[in-house]
């Protein structure tokens, strides 16, 4: 046998047949070890849009304007993903350190870490026509198509300030559907894009819709939904939702 045809039988058996039912149930199974491993026990990674103010730019390892994905840590100009679901939350940051941790965050848009009802808070208002100092984030479990058959474990994208148009377009793209849709009828490209503002440029989030998706992209996405639905989402205490321009803060 040929050698590319071996690697390719290789690679075949690595990848899981999402038309096989039984087959997904076996999958879904703990490896042994592993049976005490809980939702909580493990952090969804992310995929960052890295600015001028990353430590990845600073340290010269990549240029502004690229997304870099935390699991994996290999950066992109841009990808394709199949958003799933969406949640929203809130974070605030110290306009005056702007590496510094966030002041405040809620992983439910209902109670801060600080302990104070978001509702009440001031820093959730809008005061004279400016903006809340507190942000909500519209955080979206998103699948990468290549990792069909091979990966469950979905990826956060978070979006909020002035990528918060993207959150928008994908929202509005499943909400005045008829029949309503799910997000994973289809694939979109993200990709960043430089704005220029008046303290200096930065990068927002802008994605396009690529495609619908296939029967077997769906089918995964749905599996991958029901696993996840439901269950707490962990986001590291000390890990933004993305890397904050100066322009987002200010």
């Amino acid at each position: 046998m040929p050698e590319k045809e071996k690697k390719e039988k290789k690679e075949d058996k690595a990848v899981v047949d999402t038309s096989d039912e039984k087959a997904l149930q076996e999958m879904m199974k703990p490896a042994p070890g592993t049976e005490q491993i809980s939702g909580e026990d493990i952090i969804l990674p992310r995929l960052r849009l890295l600015q001028d103010t990353s430590a990845e730019v600073k340290a010269q390892e990549s240029k502004a304007g690229r997304l870099k994905h935390s699991l994996t840590e290999v950066i992109v100009d841009s990808v394709e993903f199949i958003p799933i679901s969406m949640y929203k939350s809130r974070i605030m940051f110290d306009p005056d350190n702007r590496e510094g941790a966030p002041l405040c965050r809620s992983v439910d848009m209902k109670k801060g870490s600080d302990g104070t009802s978001c509702s009440e808070c001031d820093n959730s208002k809008w005061k004279e026509g400016r903006p809340p100092t507190c942000n909500t984030i519209f955080n979206y479990l998103i699948f990468i198509p290549n990792e069909i058959g091979k990966m469950i474990m979905p990826t956060i994208l978070s979006l909020m300030k002035t990528s918060a148009q993207a959150a928008l377009k994908l929202n509005t793209s499943v909400e005045f559907t008829i029949p309503r849709q799910p997000f994973w009828n289809r694939v979109w490209l993200l990709q960043p894009k430089q704005k220029h503002f008046p303290k200096g440029p930065a990068y927002l989030l802008n994605v396009t819709q690529v495609r619908e998706t296939t029967d077997k992209e769906r089918k995964w996405c749905e599996m991958i939904y029901k696993n996840t639905i439901g269950k707490r989402i962990v986001e590291a205490e000390d890990q933004p939702p993305t890397d904050i321009p100066v322009s987002d803060l200010d």
